[in-house]
């Protein structure tokens, strides 16, 4: 772990996780835009503790059954874990 204060999370679909996909974090209008690895899974550390939204890009022939996105809000020091789940449509 690199920092104490992140987000992170994966993007999984039937039969595995989605990889090389992109996923949007906000906060008060700045935009972090990062990439899932091998694992479907992503980082962020270092953040300011307040009210973010997460949102991985659409992927063709697949819903999010998640949602578009999700707020969440992050405390000092913590880490707010959120999974996307992805299915064909």
């Amino acid at each position: 772990m690199r920092g104490k204060t992140r987000i992170t999370g994966k993007l999984v679909r039937p039969g595995g996780p989605l990889t090389g996909s992109t996923v949007s974090i906000v906060r008060r209008g700045k935009k972090t835009v990062i990439e899932t690895d091998e694992n479907g899974e992503f980082e962020v550390f270092g953040l300011a503790p307040g009210k973010y939204r997460i949102a991985p890009d659409n992927i063709e022939g697949m819903t999010n059954t998640t949602g578009r996105y999700v707020d969440v809000r992050l405390k000092k020091g913590g880490t707010v874990i959120q999974n996307f789940v992805f299915t064909p449509r």
